[in-house]
């Protein structure tokens, strides 16, 4: 049973693999690439990865490799003015706005000792709205505001509630900034904290890297175990994103 779930494992990093060095050898130019996310995703954006899930808190703990993605859909920020946002901007500094509707899943192979009768299948979901307000000038960004998110996966509870994000930019090369958005919700049953990171390839195209940690309430008592751990999940994905970075 190991050695096959390690094969179908190595399967499904390989075909993500390739398909993320396919969606490079199509965007080889850079403006080739900006053509492509520009006219699919301007209003949007796409993230596609590789990605590891870690399930704790309940026996056996569950280790599980597969793909990533998560989709966004731009709301507020596509009809307020962006400084800085398009090469023609008519402003270069000012108030910015970043929002996004978002999901995002996870689809595994479990590679750690299943229980009795557990499917291999792993799998992992997010569902929220984040909101943030700030400043943009030729040369960086600064912007900070709310995040509500929900969380779960396929052996856990669903985790939701309302957290600060915030997020800085700094435009290195090109039209597009480095970026990295923080968010957290030290607060409640449930906690969650997560950070994610873009390095642009061009003004549409960006590779990155992602990490996101959720609680969830401990189980209740029972005599054969008083004091049961918090169950927690752990999301970690790196690959490509596509769209609209402001």
């Amino acid at each position: 049973m190991g050695t096959r779930s390690k094969s179908s494992s190595i399967g499904i990093a390989g075909f993500t693999a390739a398909a993320i060095a396919a969606v490079l050898a199509i965007g080889e130019r850079n403006a080739r690439a900006d053509a492509t996310g520009e006219a699919l995703f301007k209003y949007a954006g796409t993230h596609a990865g590789v990605g590891a899930q870690g399930i704790g808190g309940v026996e056996p703990r569950r280790t599980e490799v597969g793909a990533y993605f998560r989709f966004d859909i731009h709301l507020v920020s596509l009809f307020v003015p962006q400084p800085r946002y398009e090469e023609k901007a008519e402003t270069t500094t000012g108030v910015a706005v970043y929002d996004a509707l978002f999901a995002d899943f996870f689809f595994g192979k479990l590679i750690s000792e299943p229980a009795k009768d557990e499917s291999t299948l792993g799998i992992g979901y997010g569902f929220g709205y984040e909101g943030l307000v700030g400043w943009r000038t030729p040369r960086f960004g600064a912007l900070g505001g709310v995040r509500y998110a929900a969380k779960g996966a396929a052996t856990t509870d669903l985790a939701t509630g309302l957290g600060i994000e915030a997020r800085g930019e700094l435009v290195a090369w090109g039209n597009a900034p480095l970026s990295a958005q923080i968010w957290t919700k030290p607060w409640g049953d449930s906690k969650v904290i997560g950070v994610e990171a873009h390095v642009p390839i061009s003004t549409h195209v960006w590779f990155y890297g992602r990490f996101d940690y959720a609680t969830f309430p401990a189980p209740p008592s029972t005599p054969t175990n008083p004091d049961p751990s918090s169950p927690s999940v752990q999301t970690v994905s790196v690959g490509v994103g596509f769209g609209r970075w402001g």
